[in-house]
């Protein structure tokens, strides 16, 4: 608009041209600077762009120092710049660029030796497709504590475990809704029927095992429990199987690595693929199944009415149906996911990495896009294939002579009833897309 005004046209002449109305043209082109000037003090340097970054490089310095064994505040920060305004203004200049205080993550201390051997292990395994994953590894072993729930009070102790948080102002609320009981590793609720600690092993598409520790689990437990268990379990999922059986597990020393433990995996006939010591972001289920599984037990016991009680051998029939029902699908996935949670391992170098968000609609979009693109078809959306909707298929649509396409198009269009637009000249409807918006405005 200021472009054509610039080359000689008047207001009338440019709103004609682009069907809009005089005063819209005449408001967009001589529209008058109505910024005011600020009054007051002017900001403190800290809120300053530069200020602020030698703010950030000041407060990652202390972070440094700290090691993560004390807690750095503004007027740490403040006292190590020499600043001579409040805290509350350190406070604000950070909250007007995005940071708030927020917890921090809950990962374990990982050495500088334990992200060499994770490092390591990623780099060794990262060829590995999503599908050659349920392939190379022929069981997931893990063992997990369960509490048992006998009625409706500590099912919903369990419940509100699970929720994340509350949207609230600053002041503080301790009603209903704005509460949840403590973390169980802090504070324990007995429910009268004690515990169970379950091993179990996914894969093939499925649990293969879930064996309940009957006593305390040691070495003689884990013996029993790869000669009693696993090795059956794993000959029925795998008839065909030659050599020795790859069990993927953690560095459990009560157990697993035990001397017991690992003469019973020898006369078994089981090899073991070790994780990396404190490196449970690499176990599926450990980053995905015992989760899921307690969210279907939750999901099971929201109906319920508060009456309801279990013993504590239906709470366990209960819980192991529930685990035998694992969809086919989910196992298969989490398995494959450490493929990419090999390549994020090795782009952290051995350090921890984000986790989860991989499964949203827009994550998946951008991951087959990066596929088509990589293999030469592009990006964008897919294009539909054949048999859905009755299109042609690619290579078919792609050997039409384009002369020919665009005369059926014609020849339909010229034989349906299209009301138009005078002004456009474009079928009524239609909507141009938003680059192509855009790119219209600049070239206007």
């Amino acid at each position: 608009m200021r472009r054509l005004h610039d080359s000689g046209m008047g207001v009338k002449r440019i709103a004609a041209a682009l069907s809009r109305s005089t005063d819209t043209v005449s408001k967009h082109l001589f529209k008058k600077n109505t910024t005011k000037k600020s009054k007051g003090r002017p900001k403190h340097s800290i809120r300053t762009p530069k200020g602020f970054l030698a703010a950030q490089r000041a407060y990652k310095k202390l972070l440094k120092s700290s090691g993560g064994t004390k807690e750095v505040t503004a007027a740490m920060l403040k006292s190590e710049m020499k600043l001579t305004c409040d805290i509350k203004t350190v406070r604000r200049a950070f909250a007007e660029n995005g940071y708030q205080f927020r917890p921090l993550y809950e990962k374990p201390d990982l050495s500088d030796g334990d992200k060499k051997e994770r490092l390591q292990w990623a780099r060794e395994h990262k060829h590995r497709s999503p599908s050659q994953w349920s392939q190379y590894v022929h069981a997931c072993m893990d063992n997990k504590v369960f509490q048992v729930l006998p009625n409706a009070k500590y099912r919903k102790v369990a419940a509100k475990r699970k929720v994340r948080g509350v949207y609230r102002k600053r002041k503080r609320d301790f009603s209903v809704g704005h509460v949840k009981p403590s973390n169980p590793k802090v504070l324990k609720q007995s429910s009268g029927r004690g515990s169970v600690t379950i091993a179990c092993a996914i894969g093939a598409g499925k649990v293969l095992l879930w064996h309940q520790v009957v006593g305390r689990w040691n070495a003689a437990a884990a013996g029993r429990m790869y000669s009693g268990a696993l090795q059956p379990a794993l000959k029925r999922a795998y008839p065909s199987a030659r050599g020795k059986f790859r069990v993927m597990e953690d560095n459990d020393p009560t157990g697993y690595k035990s001397r017991s433990g690992m003469a019973a995996k020898k006369s078994a006939g089981i090899q073991t693929l070790d994780l990396p010591k404190r490196s449970p972001d690499l176990m599926p289920l450990d980053f995905a199944f015992w989760a899921n599984l307690n969210k279907r037990m939750r999901g099971q016991e929201k109906d319920w009415p508060a009456s309801k009680t279990e013993t504590r051998a239906q709470y366990l029939a209960r819980l192991r149906r529930a685990a035998l029902a694992t969809p086919s699908e989910y196992i298969h996935s989490i398995m494959g996911s450490l493929h990419k949670r090999c390549g994020l391992l090795v782009e952290a170098k051995g350090g921890h990495f984000a986790e989860g968000g991989g499964n949203c609609a827009r994550a998946r979009f951008r991951r087959a896009a990066a596929a088509r693109f990589a293999a030469g078809q592009g990006g964008g959306r897919p294009r539909r294939a054949a048999g859905r909707g009755g299109g042609r298929p690619v290579a078919a649509r792609a050997s039409v002579d384009p002369r020919e396409r665009r005369g059926a198009r014609e020849g339909s269009q010229s034989r349906s009833t299209i009301k138009t637009n005078p002004c456009v000249h474009r079928p009524c409807g239609y909507r141009a897309s938003r680059r192509s918006r855009k790119y219209l405005i600049l070239a206007l």
